[in-house]
């Protein structure tokens, strides 16, 4: 096993580890960042399908019915791996899965899915808690995601809700 494996093969591992990791990482990014800003803005969403809408005299518009969509399991997959992830040994990886998490939590709220905004929101308080992101305490032999992660995600999350806010005064 480990004892017969010498140094060098020993950094290879770890290198092509990290490789591996990192691509997932930068996947998940690419993928989030390639998802629609506002899908209820081009008809796409699926909580515009069989609703009305109202526009009103500023412009706006209001969705009536049940306006709140499903999570899609392959987002909850992206979800889970991404908190994964923030638990990684790469501060770069880390950095990754904190951006990621945020950009799920503004494409949640764009998209009126606070199911999974509540959802990471809850995941990260249990973080905070010292427990897994799931609620339950990690067993010993768990490596536990730090504390430092999940304040990470939140500031990741601060400066998309900054930004959000930007374009849209600058939109007005």
């Amino acid at each position: 096993g480990n004892a017969l494996m010498g140094d060098g093969e020993r950094r290879m591992r770890m290198e092509r580890s990290f490789n591996v990791t990192s691509n997932i990482a930068a996947s998940l990014l690419i993928i989030i960042k390639s998802l629609p800003t506002n899908q209820a803005s081009r008809g796409n969403s699926p909580r515009n399908r069989n609703h009305t809408s109202n526009e009103n005299n500023n412009n706006t518009r209001t969705v009536t019915g049940p306006a709140r969509a499903i999570i899609p399991p392959w987002l909850l997959l992206v979800k889970d791996v991404l908190f994964v992830l923030l638990g990684a040994n790469s501060n770069q990886i880390r950095r990754a899965a904190a951006e990621g998490l945020a950009m799920l939590v503004n494409c949640a709220v764009v998209e009126d899915i606070p199911s999974l905004q509540n959802s990471i929101m809850a995941s990260l308080e249990e973080i905070m808690k010292g427990n897994l992101p799931d609620g339950k305490s990690p067993p010993d032999e768990v490596q536990v995601i730090p504390h430092t992660s999940a304040i990470h995600v939140m500031g990741c999350l601060q400066r998309t809700c900054f930004d959000l806010i930007r374009e849209q005064q600058l939109e007005q």
